[in-house]
């Protein structure tokens, strides 16, 4: 048939399946036009919160009303007819028992949609994304990140074209995820084994060498607690007790032993 594939057919009644025929005569090519700025929150809530539940109704038992508005944050950057444009070629697509869910959708426009900015920032004086497009930041990425105390804070970053974060409260699946406090001892041998101290190339898009960076690299840990600097400075042949400037100095003329990885900080 010339119909788009309908998941969840054979459990539809009669007025269920003349909404779903409807939803079959919208455009289905790639918008050439879109709106200036992102969807409203009522044609989120309403328009195509009930377009949503007529192709997957069973979405209705899972999907409370604070998740709607929650996924409408992430929405809200697109428009109207490329979100139109990704719901019907995810329409085309058999999917097992249950059908897709939102995450399915937001993937498919970030690949193919046309960022606007918010409805809800139009006007604002301060843009705070530097994803221009958009308006402000909308934090969602989940990461820890290493302080100057060693410990690590966890952090949501913006999940647009932007490198901006803000401070968040981890949950309990997160604190899995949280990697051990550093000391000065852990942190010399990290900085040790994984920088180069190449004096001549300068880093791209810098003034520095791989020496400089290392040596600031290394600066960074100056408030760690000590744990055991003396015994690895020892092991490195240094004098245990170098003032931290001249441990500096010191781990920046040690070339590095190993290719950084994952899980390094």
């Amino acid at each position: 048939m010339d119909k788009i594939d309908r998941v969840q057919e054979n459990s539809l009644l009669p007025f269920e399946q003349q909404k779903k025929d409807a939803l079959d005569d919208r455009k289905t090519s790639r918008p050439d036009k879109v709106d200036d700025v992102g969807i409203s929150r009522e044609w989120w809530m309403v328009d195509f919160r009930g377009a949503w539940l007529t192709e997957y109704p069973k979405t209705e038992e899972t999907m409370s009303e604070e998740q709607w508005k929650t996924w409408y944050k992430n929405f809200s950057v697109f428009t109207r007819q490329d979100i139109d444009y990704a719901f019907n070629e995810m329409r085309k697509v058999p999917r097992d028992y249950g059908g897709p869910n939102l995450s399915h959708l937001y993937d498919r426009l970030m690949q193919t949609g046309q960022k606007r900015i918010r409805m809800d920032d139009v006007g604002k004086d301060t843009v705070k994304c530097k994803d221009k497009s958009v308006g402000e930041c909308i934090f969602g990425t989940p990461f820890w990140q290493l302080n100057k105390y060693g410990k690590h804070d966890f952090l949501m970053m913006c999940i647009m074209e932007c490198d901006n974060a803000q401070k968040s409260y981890p949950q309990a699946h997160d604190m899995k995820d949280k990697p051990d406090a550093k000391t000065k001892g852990e942190w010399f041998k990290i900085v040790a084994q994984y920088l180069g101290n190449d004096d001549v190339v300068v880093i791209e898009g810098t003034s520095k060498t791989g020496k400089d960076r290392k040596f600031e690299t290394y600066q960074f840990g100056e408030l760690f607690p000590d744990g055991n600097i003396k015994e690895v400075l020892a092991s490195y042949g240094l004098d245990e007790n170098l003032t931290f400037t001249n441990q500096c100095i010191a781990i920046s003329e040690i070339p590095k032993t190993k290719s950084i990885g994952s899980g390094v900080l």
